[in-house]
């Protein structure tokens, strides 16, 4: 199975903003490079804090300051402490979606579900899967019930 590093999620997170934002295809290219360098000099046990930063700084340079973005963005990163139950997780996601309110399109990016399905666990199991892949469906259906028809809304899972 594929290890889910912060530099992966970074560089998977970058070539989809890449596609859909609205930059230079040098800025892109400058921001594949800086992922090159940090996967190189990284720590084998990157923090979270890392990870956030790293969405912040991709969303800003991709979409600009928050204030002056015509589209809403939303990130949210679960906590690996947090263990994923419904109700906990429709109280975060109203809130998010809620900051999202008002604009005709808007990116809702979730992160770190994987993570906290695995909890302590080190082996990823059909068990781990199922899960996730349960969750991952009702998050999906329940944004969708949540967002407005006039919205379009993407969501990405990460």
């Amino acid at each position: 199975m594929v290890q889910f590093n912060t530099v992966y999620q970074l560089k998977t997170i970058n070539e989809m903003l890449a596609q859909v934002g609205s930059v230079d295809a040098e800025v892109v290219e400058h921001a594949r490079k800086a992922m090159l360098f940090f996967e190189n000099e990284r720590n084998d046990k990157d923090s979270e804090d890392v990870l956030l930063i790293g969405i912040e700084r991709l969303l800003k340079l991709y979409f600009g300051q928050s204030e002056d973005r015509l589209i809403g963005i939303e990130h949210w990163h679960i906590p690996n402490e947090e263990i994923p139950e419904f109700l906990w997780l429709r109280k975060s996601i109203n809130e998010k979606l809620l900051h999202c309110s008002g604009y005709s399109c808007a990116l809702f990016l979730i992160t770190g579900l994987r993570e906290s399905i695995l909890g302590n666990n080190v082996n990823w199991t059909k068990r781990h899967n199922q899960q996730f892949k349960d969750t991952k469906e009702w998050i999906e259906s329940y944004v969708v019930s949540r967002t407005p028809s006039q919205q379009m809304l993407n969501l990405l899972i990460i």
